[in-house]
Parts: structure tokens; sequence; C-alpha cells
């Protein structure tokens, strides 16, 4: 087989940007199996092994002539400078710095090379401090500092209060309370930031009910980081408030990029009902880690009297354990008539920042739906055009066509929604589009996913969405968890994906014939999916995906 080296690619790609080269170099070894995307890492510091002759990357960004003499011995290694080692020794360090210690020491690193100013230095030492976990010289710092004219800033007080949660309160509180009380006597109104690792930090102590003052000045500017949701969570839970817990804990769903960490779902079993913690799960469609799921299973087989066992389900949905068949969880007529009236009220008429949808547009639009009959399916236009990867018109209505023709070809009525602007797209193809389907184009400004969900509820239980999008922004809009389950489970059931072969050819697929989240049988059996960090992407549910891990949990 020839031999390939990156210095017979990477002339070729000498147009582009360096590290965008260094992906289509990583590509290419992958496509001829040199090696696998486990060394994707390889290239993380792509642009600091690039030697170019006359020319100057900035960001990512070539501002003139050709990429040259590739060194990948450079790419794991990041120089550090005398700055930064100084730091590194010192936070490695068994014992607490003197104050002379710290005075010299400072002295040392303002006068060596590097990025580091009297401004910022005290934080980034704090912050180094966190990283290594090293309560003691963090707390000789901080002392040091306040016997100066300046004292500590807010961000290295931050980063302290970051160094004593990840420690978990390992010294003596007082330690702590003593600045805290101090800095809200100079500053009664905290920043988020500051809040956030305040509110941490105080829920390892005696007055972690204080920490939840700091959760509402947080909500003055700033959704709280899930992070500081887990760890009140966590308070509540070993200071016996679980209805505050469990408060809490619901409180995290309220917007889509926020989830309990472990450590919440932990402290969950160790002080409340691990049954209700299954049905938590299930709600909320959430995916535990490894860890959670093997305490879990532990508690039930002790205390409840199930038989735990680790397990996979096949695309059919059959537990490999069990024989279990898992199934859809299809929303009832009334949970259904629930979605529709809410889906309207609360998603398409709500004054969002995400919506931008006139109001005389949605009545336009709900003229055409109660003229027509119901659609059997119906697709988010350009979403479905832009996956092609072009920036062609051409390119996008060709893959619309195909798209829309596999469903026209099976018989059914098809109903596409876009924006006006896809009039300018080539005359035979969109005319083409309109034989095969109904088409609504709305304003250039608005967001058509709310149409798409609107249309498809209107047409009934059965109707199919035609999206990449997971709608999620959406359904977090719902505001009530039972809606969002709902949704979830009406989702599931319903929302195609499609998938462009490399001959072109374009591939519908259906969704799963069960939902891929944690289910509970009649029996009072429960099947649990999770996740082993490193075995596969942290990330919530793709609708098409069997889940890798589960846990089945039988009735004794």
């Amino acid at each position: 087989m020839k031999r390939w080296c990156v210095k017979n690619v990477l002339p070729v790609m000498s147009k582009r940007s360096m590290v965008w080269s260094a992906k289509l170099v990583l590509q290419h070894f992958i496509r001829r199996k040199l090696f696998t995307r486990d060394v994707s890492s390889f290239f993380s510091g792509a642009r600091k092994c690039v030697n170019v002759n006359s020319a100057r990357y900035v960001e990512g960004r070539r501002e003139e002539s050709t990429i040259s003499n590739f060194n990948p011995s450079l790419v794991t290694t990041t120089q550090q400078s005398p700055q930064e080692l100084l730091i590194q020794n010192a936070v490695s360090r068994d014992e607490p710095f003197t104050l002379e210690e710290w005075s010299s020491l400072c002295e040392e690193i303002l006068v060596s090379k590097g990025r580091l100013k009297p401004t910022t230095l005290a934080a980034y030492i704090m912050s180094q401090c966190v990283r290594t976990s090293n309560l003691k010289v963090g707390l000789s710092l901080l002392t040091y500092l306040e016997s100066t004219a300046s004292g500590p800033n807010l961000a290295t007080l931050s980063a302290f209060f970051k160094l004593w949660h990840a420690c978990g309160g390992s010294y003596e509180e007082k330690e702590l309370l003593s600045r805290y009380d101090n800095l809200r006597k100079q500053y009664p109104l905290l920043d988020a930031a500051t809040s956030e690792s305040a509110a941490m930090a105080l829920s390892c102590t005696s007055r972690w009910q204080d920490a939840y003052e700091l959760l509402d000045m947080i909500k003055l500017t700033h959704h709280p980081k899930s992070a500081v949701y887990t760890s009140l969570a966590v308070a509540a839970f070993r200071n016996g408030n679980n209805e505050l817990a469990h408060s809490v804990m619901e409180e995290i769903f309220e917007r889509d990029d926020r989830r309990p960490g472990p450590e919440a779902y932990l402290a969950w079993l160790q002080h409340s009902d691990p049954e209700e913690l299954l049905h938590f799960i299930a709600t909320h469609g959430e995916k535990p880690t490894d860890k959670v799921v093997c305490a879990l299973s532990e508690k039930l087989e002790a205390d409840r009297g199930f038989q735990a066992s680790f397990t996979t389900v096949n695309k059919r949905g059959i537990c490999q354990t069990c024989n279990k068949q898992l199934t859809p969880q299809l929303p009832t007529p009334t949970e259904y008539k629930q979605l529709q009236v809410a889906m309207l009220d609360r998603v398409l008429l709500l004054d969002d920042v995400f919506l931008k949808t006139s109001p005389k547009e949605v009545v336009h639009f709900q003229d055409m739906l109660k003229k027509n009959r119901t659609w059997d399916v119906v697709i988010d236009g350009l979403n479905v055009a832009f996956a092609s990867g072009s920036s062609s018109s051409s390119s996008h209505a060709k893959l619309l066509v195909l798209v829309v023709e596999q469903f026209w070809r099976q018989g059914k009525k098809v109903l596409v929604l876009g924006r006006k602007h896809m009039k300018n797209w080539p005359k035979r193809q969109m005319e083409s589009l309109s034989n095969c389907a109904q088409i609504f184009l709305a304003d250039n400004l608005s967001q058509d996913d709310p149409l798409v969900l609107l249309a498809a509820l209107h047409s009934g239980l059965g109707t199919k969405i035609v999206s990449r999008d997971l709608m999620r922004t959406h359904m977090f809009l719902l505001k009530d968890k039972e809606l969002r389950s709902i949704f979830r489970r009406w989702q599931y059931s319903h929302q195609c994906f499609f998938e462009i072969k490399n001959n072109g050819r374009v591939v519908i697929k259906d969704p799963l014939p069960f939902h891929p989240f944690a289910q509970h049988h009649h029996d009072g059996s429960w099947h649990l999916p999770y996740e082993v960090p490193g075995s596969s992407p942290n990330k919530r549910y793709n609708h098409l995906e069997v889940p890798e891990h589960w846990l089945c949990l039988a009735k004794v």
C-alpha cells in the first residue's frame, strides 16, 4: 500500500485555512483506515504545529502564502511561559506559603516573561489552585492578599469560592463564612459569576440556605448554571428538606441546556425515594450516568425487591435480558388536545425572543389550516434543503424535491413550509415541488419551526414531521413538565429524519418503534437507559438512536 504522510497532502490544501486543512488531513487518513477517529485529539493544537513561510494565520484566517514543514511533535506540547511554570510549581506544593514567600513569589512572577499583570495575577493563581484542588495554597494566598493594601479582588474571591466547593468544605467553614460576610458588607449586590461561586461554596456549610438568596440574585441577570442547581439540591437533600430539593431539581429543566449533575441523583438516592427518582428520570427523558445507575440498582435490590440486570435493547425495542417489548408511549386524545392548545397559546403566540412570526401571518396561516383538510406529512422545507451542504439554491431545491417525492410516491398528502425567498429558486424545480405538495411560504424574517409544529398538530395523531431540528426550544417554552412530556412522546413517535447516501440517494428514516427513554411497565418493572462517560458522546437522545446501555429492573 502506498505510504502517505501529512506533507503529501497539505500542499494541495494551501488555499484553505490551517485549521480546516488539518481537519481534511484527518478525514483523508480515516478514509484510508490509516488510523481511527480516536486520534482526532491529535489535531487539537494544529495551529501551533504548522510553520508558515511568508504567511500569518490569525484566529485561523490566512493572511498570505503557503503552509509547510508540518511538525506533529508540537501538537500535544503547549509551551508554558516562565510565569506559568512558576505558578504550576506553586500550586503543586503540599504546604501553604507564608506572607513573605508569597510576596517574593509574586515579584518573581511579575518580572518573568508572560501575559499576567498585577491585576490578573492573583485570580489566575487561585484558578490554578481550583484545577489542582489545593485549598492550603489557596487559603494562604487569600491571607496574603488580605494583608496588602488593595486586598483580593472579586475575581480572586470568586475563584476561592469555587476552590472551597471543589474541596467539599474540608477545612473549618469559618474560613469561608467570614470572607463571605465581609464580601456582602462591601458588595450587597453581587454579579452573577461571583454569586454562583459563592452559592456553591455556601451549599457545603451550615448556612446552606443563604445560597438560595444568591440564586435569586443570579436570576436578575442570568440563567443559573446546572452546577449551581445541583449543589443546592444536594444541600437540601443532605439537610433533610426533600421537598425543596425536588423543587430545585424540577427548576433545572426550565431551560434546554440545563441538566442535573450526577451528584444530585446520588443525593436523592441517599435521602429520598428511589422509585420517585425513576419516575422523575422518565418524565424528563433523562439518561443518568453509570455511577448513578449502579447506586440505583443496589438501592432497589436491597430495599424494594427488584432484580437488576445490565443489558441492551435491540432496534425493535426488545430487552435482551427479559425479552420484554418496549413500546411507543403515545399521547391519549385528551393529552393531544392539551398539546394542541398549548402549542398555540404558549409557543406560537408567546412574546418570546425565539419567535419572529407576526400575528398577521399567524392568522393567515390558521385560515389556510381551516380551509384544508389534514396532511400526512409536514416538511420544514429550508431545514431539509440546507442539509445539502451547498450554498446553491439549485442544490437546495433538488434535495427538497427528492425528499418530497419519496412521500408523494407513497400517496401521502404533503405540506411544505418555507420562506418567500424560495420563490427565487429555479422555476422548474419549484414547479416539481408544487406538483407533489402544497406549499406555504412565510415572510423571510419569520420563524417556520412553530408553523411546522402547528400544522402537524392540526392534522391529528399520525401526521409525521420531517426536520433535522430537535425542537427543544419549543418544547421548553411549554414551561409545564407534563406538557413537555406529552410533547416529547408525540415528537418521538412522529418525527422523521433522512439520510443522503454517497450516490445521492435520499433515504427516509422513520421513528423507532419504541421510545428510547425510561419506561415503566404494567407489572412494575422498569427499563432505564444510561450513559457510560467516554464510551459515547454525552448528549441527549437522538430520536433514531437506540441507547447502548440499559438497566433492566424486574419486579420480584
